[in-house]
């Protein structure tokens, strides 16, 4: 897997998706976020097997695909760090790790077990609901205050 795209776009995505990554799981692999890159585009996702959550990398140009599972927090600190506009980062099974370069920056951080990643549902079937937009967020900002922040 090896792909490009701004540091700031991947930033925020990264961010928003890292929040679903468990904290206290004894599988190491959900406190990791996936990065899977196809020639269709990129993709983050987390879960911490009660919530998912996918987020597409629209701005990423993918050179070659491959899945990979990286620790969410310390891929989100290595990425808000980075002094770079724009950010590579390149698998490389032979060392099992991930390498991102930014600018003069190279960081090298250690993958943790795809095969350990559950396997996120395809929507489809008799499981997909509609729902106006507009209801959908009254509803939402009606109870947001009242909603755990933990």
């Amino acid at each position: 897997m090896k792909l490009e795209t701004p540091r700031e776009p991947l930033l925020v995505q990264l961010a928003t998706v890292s929040r679903v990554a468990s904290t206290r799981s004894a599988v190491q692999a959900l406190s990791g976020v996936q990065l899977q890159a196809t020639q269709a585009g990129a993709e983050l996702r987390a879960t911490d097997m009660e919530v998912g959550l996918r987020v597409p990398v629209s701005t990423a140009e993918v050179s070659r695909d491959g899945t990979v599972v990286l620790p969410a927090r310390l891929l989100l600190d290595v990425i808000r760090a980075l002094p770079g506009e724009r950010v590579t980062l390149e698998h490389r099974p032979s060392e099992q790790d991930v390498e991102i370069v930014s600018g003069s920056a190279t960081f090298h951080i250690r993958t943790l077990r795809a095969d350990d990643f559950p396997p996120f549902p395809e929507a489809g079937g008799d499981a997909v609901v509609s729902v106006p937009a507009g209801a959908f967020v009254d509803t939402i900002t009606r109870v947001q205050r009242s909603a755990s922040r933990d």
